[in-house]
């Protein structure tokens, strides 16, 4: 019989609708709302020409699934991803300014 390991972080990559991606790492009980508040404040200096007015603006993807308010990452992972992929993107005047074929390019980002 083989123990369940647990988590005890999780690596995301948030990727925005540009395409420019970033790694961070999270506890699984951090909350979407955390997340993104933590995004928020320390957005990377190489996304400055992206930045969000506010972290409730930023749209989480992880595993196929938006995340929001109190979700946690340790609600959506399965045991053991060490490594999974989040999709940032600002509100909808920025999500819907990229193209179709620059979301599909996100998409195959995040499957891999």
């Amino acid at each position: 019989m083989t123990a369940q390991r647990e988590i005890d972080v999780v690596h995301l990559r948030l990727i925005l609708v540009s395409g420019k991606t970033q790694d961070f790492t999270f506890s699984p009980n951090d909350s979407a709302t955390d997340i993104a508040k933590h995004v928020f404040e320390n957005w990377p200096a190489d996304w400055e020409e992206e930045q969000v007015s506010s972290p409730s603006i930023l749209r989480l993807i992880f595993q196929g699934r938006f995340l929001h308010g109190n979700v946690t990452l340790g609600a959506r992972v399965a045991p053991p991803t060490a490594h999974a992929s989040v999709s940032a993107a600002g509100g909808a005047e920025r999500c819907c300014r990229g193209s179709q074929a620059k979301l599909q390019q996100i998409r195959q980002k995040i499957k891999t």
